[in-house]
């Protein structure tokens, strides 16, 4: 196997509700499709902090986690979504933990933007949420505390718990 030896994470977080739209996170699903497990990996930071963004911490510490990391995949555990906190020294990280999926709270906010051709479009741009986690020790909360955040993913997004219900709600169907 070959990994990149800089920028060996994806800008921006993977944390929340944005795994499910993270192009990272895809290309895993798509590598398990395959019958590859995969890490996708992921350093904090906003459209705010691109050009301060300070990498130290992941780089130095990514080559350490990967070995422990990638012994853990298998047929059950396919995917990990990794994300390194915002930090400059690796030293300031508190650890590595393994997180839920958590959410954000407080709504996201519709910004109008020039696509440079003199046409106006809308659209929403998650990064304009504010990082304020929804429930404590969820993998927002704990990355933006400072922790390496761990979560297993699988590919089946199913709400398990809401099938039952859902079944006996479209029986008259």
């Amino acid at each position: 196997h070959s990994f990149p030896t800089r920028r060996s994470s994806e800008l921006g977080t993977n944390l929340a509700e944005d795994i499910p739209a993270s192009g990272t996170v895809g290309a895993c699903l798509e590598a398990v499709d395959q019958g590859v497990p995969a890490i996708a990996f992921s350093q904090v930071g906003t459209y705010q902090t691109q050009d301060r963004v300070a990498w130290t911490a992941s780089e130095s510490l990514l080559p350490r986690l990967l070995p422990g990391l990638v012994a853990t995949l298998n047929d059950r555990q396919p995917i990990l979504n990794v994300n390194f906190p915002h930090l400059s020294s690796p030293d300031e990280v508190l650890g590595t933990v393994v997180a839920r999926a958590g959410r954000r709270s407080g709504a996201v906010r519709v910004e109008r933007r020039d696509d440079g051709n003199s046409e106006r479009f809308s659209f929403f741009y998650d990064l304009l949420r504010e990082d304020r986690p929804a429930y404590p020790d969820c993998d927002i909360d704990l990355a933006l505390r400072g922790f390496i955040t761990v979560t297993p993913l699988n590919c089946d997004l199913t709400d398990h718990a809401g099938l039952e219900a859902l079944r006996s709600n479209l029986e008259f169907l």
